[in-house]
């Protein structure tokens, strides 16, 4: 499903798998000097609206991708 989802057009951009790696963006935001919380639990109360990585933050992920 994955893999239909990164290829299928008709899949919504929000919905499909980032190419880069959780860690990869944790550190990313890090190195800007936010809050590495790019898929931890804190997404449920993150208010920047303005983070590049939030449509893909925010989608639900299952507890064991985590």
């Amino acid at each position: 499903m994955i893999q239909y989802a990164q290829t299928h057009p008709s899949i919504p951009a929000p919905y499909q798998e980032s190419p880069l790696s959780r860690e990869t963006i944790r550190a990313m935001q890090q190195i800007r000097g936010d809050e590495p919380c790019y898929q931890t639990d804190w997404r449920y109360f993150c208010e920047e609206q303005d983070c590049q990585w939030r449509p893909g933050c925010r989608r639900l992920v299952a507890e064991w991708r985590r």
